[in-house]
């Protein structure tokens, strides 16, 4: 399907600014280096094609026995966004935590409809998840002495609005049930190298009003109350829907379709990343998608769970280009930071002071 006019102005804008925002970040601060690799994906039994994944990789440079691994998604209403988006934080991880960051690419709707889209992602992160893939296509990564040690050190995946929808979803397959999950990934799919250790989703778009499952509609009020946020209105959300063409009952499009109420139960607690951190802000219109899925994990058992609500904030989060005042925007960067390290059980000062 070729992109309607207001998907064309929509990219146009967005790209634009995340170019713009990135070019003024300059380099790389002393400590750490960055490459632009690109991944072969080959064709699958399953019908996806053939495609070359932009990458960017960011890590630190001096030598680590035990480098966590975090991968990073952009968003962009599934729509548009570019990798750039995600530069500024992915830097800053790198510095404070000393780990290896992957920001990659994946298709953009509606040329690629679902669930070729989230299979993209999947099958990108999938690749990250082996570090061996690394160490051959990132120059100088092992050379430098770095371990890139997921198991030990911690393997996070994150994302920002439809990142963070994509972040969830490949989560929640690596979570499912035997039999589901071989459902999911029939045609060629792979599994991961290493499990995930820690999931941080930053706004994100997880259900609608059609399928929120009965048991949680009471706190899915945040479609009316911040119907016409200026940040995020319900009239994007619903266009977008229409776009992304979801089978909005499936695991490919939120893991609360794993168990919502009305068949069986495909979620395995145990199989998920064990640490779960929302952010959230009070006046998006997508706020109780987050609210509602920490509740279906917290019911679930078995996951440790932090929900940070951003009160007075609209759809926000802390990227490379900036769209908020300075005020919100230092808030959004100390609630990312203060989640990447609960997830990887660092810790930090709370000095958020410079770029990174």
């Amino acid at each position: 399907m070729h992109p309607p006019p207001d998907t064309l102005a929509l990219r146009e804008r967005f790209h634009k600014v995340e170019f713009e925002a990135a070019a003024a970040l300059g380099p790389c601060p002393d400590g750490v280096a960055q490459s632009y690799i690109d991944i072969e994906l080959p064709a699958l039994p399953n019908g996806a094609e053939a495609w070359t994944n932009r990458t960017v990789v960011v890590h630190p440079t001096k030598p680590s026995p035990s480098a966590p691994l975090i991968i990073m998604l952009y968003g962009g209403g599934f729509q548009c966004g570019t990798i750039d988006q995600v530069l500024l934080p992915a830097r800053s991880c790198a510095l404070r935590f000393g780990a290896v960051v992957a920001c990659p690419s994946y298709h953009l709707c509606p040329e690629h409809q679902f669930p070729a889209n989230v299979h993209s992602a999947y099958r990108a992160a999938a690749w990250v998840s082996d570090v061996n893939n690394l160490y051959k296509a990132v120059p100088g990564l092992q050379a430098s002495g770095i371990v890139v040690d997921p198991v030990d050190a911690g393997f996070v995946i994150t994302g920002i609005s439809a990142g963070s929808n994509l972040a969830a979803v490949i989560a929640g397959v690596l979570a499912a049930s035997p039999e589901k999950q071989a459902e999911l990934l029939a045609g060629g799919l792979p599994l991961f190298k290493a499990p995930l250790t820690g999931v941080f989703l930053c706004i994100p778009f997880l259900t609608t009003e059609e399928v929120v499952p009965e048991k949680y509609r009471p706190l899915f009020k945040s479609r009316v109350e911040n119907a016409e946020a200026a940040a995020l209105p319900l009239t994007f959300v619903q266009r977008m829907t229409e776009l992304y063409a979801a089978n909005t009952r499936s695991p490919w499009f939120s893991p609360l379709a794993l168990n919502d109420g009305t068949g069986a139960n495909n979620f395995l607690p145990a199989k998920h990343a064990s640490k779960v951190f929302l952010q959230v802000c009070s006046e998006d219109v997508l706020r109780d998608d987050a609210v509602i899925y920490q509740q279906w994990l917290e019911d679930a058992g078995g996951i440790d769970t932090q929900l940070v609500m951003m009160e007075g904030y609209g759809h926000s989060a802390w990227a490379t280009q900036n769209l908020t005042s300075e005020e919100h925007r230092l808030g959004l960067k100390t609630k990312k930071l203060e989640g990447i390290a609960w997830l990887l059980g660092k810790e930090w000062d709370g000095n958020v002071d410079g770029v990174y």
